[in-house]
């Protein structure tokens, strides 16, 4: 009846079972019976693996049949492991069941040290499956408060295995730490081991270094170890400048995690002046990883005031020789730039962002790199928003219709897009200005170029205020009325058809 399918038959001939054990002198047909529950555990059916771990704990409370019950323990600790969450909770709750006996609850914590121990033997590839699934067990395990005193035995050896050279074992201790670092009644026992963890920074093994920053790392996502974990902001910070770039790789990603807890901001806001001597490293590699942590640091309210101490350092580095730096450099200003409405628009923040704009005028603009084009004008797009820096971006715009010229539609696009912004707003003299530079693209090479053109000067053309600049470059336009593409026939048309509607209707 435990192999029928339907759940309440399962559950029916569980309790009858457990009726069973409960009378006297049937424990040995009992304890015979117990083999047919553990030929179960390796049923194919999900339902009858659950229903048979569900009928073994329910034996638990005969302590005639305890000798018996030890055996179901192994597979059920192998159950705890199992793809369907069903089949795992029905395991993790037989095992709490019999943790409330001592003779069970030695057996059991036997046994999750041999699991431990097989922890050391995971690999990749169809090996990473069951690194998850002893992961995923321990966190069902770790639900049963009965089974917290078992669990706080084998942390240590948890610890030790932070320590192997072996990459997927270490994943896997440190994983599991994290989840035995969920439930409250064992918060305690990982408020412990912090400490431990931390001496692993300043050991002579980088591979030591990195397991430590990685497991601090993982347990900064918990909000209740922010205490242990706030004396050692600065010690990370260290760390990027780490000889490993794995332990500098790592360091960074830990801050990251620590950035989530609101009660660390004003620790990490604190120590931020830190990161200028890891921005002027003779190592590129350390000033990459610097830079990319202050524009992480960049994406928070909280913390974005203390990198004002960075952004003199990041746009000296826009000179970087280093094409990892530079690109680094655009992204971290990029992100700066772009929450600029949260700071304090202070008359000494100016300086600043024009300094930054300058930054995108002679580098990221005329960059060789692509995607260091399109993020400069990308973080233009954001800064044009901004009234306070009317004068700075004046001194930009003939870099973005420079920019009309670029290879990559991409940058194409979004030079039109500021271009068409500023017109409407406090620039329409710099915008005047740069019509000349516009309609010597209708004569470029590139027809997409003399498309984006026509249109941007089309744009232009419905507006009274540009409709005389416009008309000195009729020559250009009259041009590209016999061209091949009809898109910049077209847009060379709607061109002569704005001019006509303004004005005195001369073309």
């Amino acid at each position: 009846m435990l192999k029928d399918e339907d759940q309440d038959v399962q559950s029916a001939a569980a309790s009858a079972f457990e009726k069973l054990a409960e009378q006297e002198g049937l424990e040995s047909k009992i304890c015979s019976g117990i083999q047919l529950l553990i030929d179960m555990f390796k049923d194919v059916s999900p339902f009858i693996r659950s229903a048979a771990a569900s009928a073994s704990g329910r034996l638990a409370q005969n302590p005639n049949i305890h000798n018996a019950i030890r055996a179901t323990i192994p597979p059920l600790i192998e159950l705890v492991k199992d793809q369907y969450v069903d089949v795992r909770s029905a395991a993790s709750s037989a095992l709490s069941k019999f943790a409330k006996y001592e003779r069970l609850s030695t057996a059991i914590r036997t046994d999750l040290v041999s699991l431990i121990a097989r922890v050391k033997d995971l690999d990749s590839g169809v090996q990473g499956f069951r690194a998850d699934a002893t992961v995923f067990g321990f966190a069902k395990l770790a639900e049963h408060a009965e089974l917290h005193d078992i669990l706080r035995f084998v942390i240590p050896l948890l610890i030790e295995l932070l320590k192997d050279r072996d990459s997927h074992v270490r994943l896997a201790a440190g994983r599991i730490l994290g989840k035995l670092a969920e439930p409250a009644g064992l918060r305690g026992s990982i408020h412990l081991i912090i400490l431990t963890i931390v001496k692993f920074f300043g050991d002579n093994d980088p591979h030591i270094r990195y397991c430590g920053v990685a497991a601090l790392g993982r347990l900064g996502i918990q909000a209740e170890f922010c205490n242990e974990i706030r004396p050692t902001i600065p010690v990370l910070i260290g760390l990027l400048t780490d000889p490993d770039s794995g332990v500098r790789s790592e360091a960074s990603s830990a801050l990251e995690n620590l950035m989530e807890q609101v009660d660390l901001h004003l620790a990490i806001s604190t120590n931020i002046p830190l990161l200028v001597d890891p921005l002027q490293h003779s190592d590129s590699h350390v000033r990459s990883v610097a830079i990319s942590t202050v524009g992480r640091l960049a994406k928070y309210n909280e913390l974005r005031n203390g990198t004002r101490v960075c952004i003199m350092p990041l746009i000296h580095l826009s000179n970087d020789l280093d094409p990892t730096v530079h690109s680094a450099v655009a992204l971290a200003l990029g992100i700066l730039a772009r929450h600029v409405d949260d700071q304090d628009a202070s008359v000494a923040t100016f300086p600043l962002i024009i300094d930054l704009l300058k930054h995108i005028n002679g580098k990221c603009l005329k960059d060789s790199n692509a995607s260091i084009r399109s993020e400069g004008a990308s973080t233009l797009m954001e800064l044009i928003k901004q009234a306070e820096f009317v004068d700075g971006i004046r001194t930009v715009i003939p870099s973005i219709a420079k920019c009309l010229e670029d290879v990559y539609p991409s940058v194409r696009s979004i030079a039109v897009s500021i271009l068409r912004s500023l017109s409407e707003q406090e620039f329409l003299d710099a915008i005047r200005t740069i019509i000349p530079s516009i309609a010597e693209c209708l004569r470029h090479a590139d027809s997409s170029v003399r498309s984006d053109a026509t249109s941007m000067l089309g744009s232009l053309a419905k507006q009274v205020e540009f409709a005389d600049a416009i008309r000195n470059v009729i020559p250009f336009t009259a041009e590209c009325l016999k061209h091949a593409n009809p898109s910049v026939r077209s847009g060379a048309a709607s061109i002569l058809g704005s001019l006509a509607k303004q004005g005195n209707g001369t073309c």
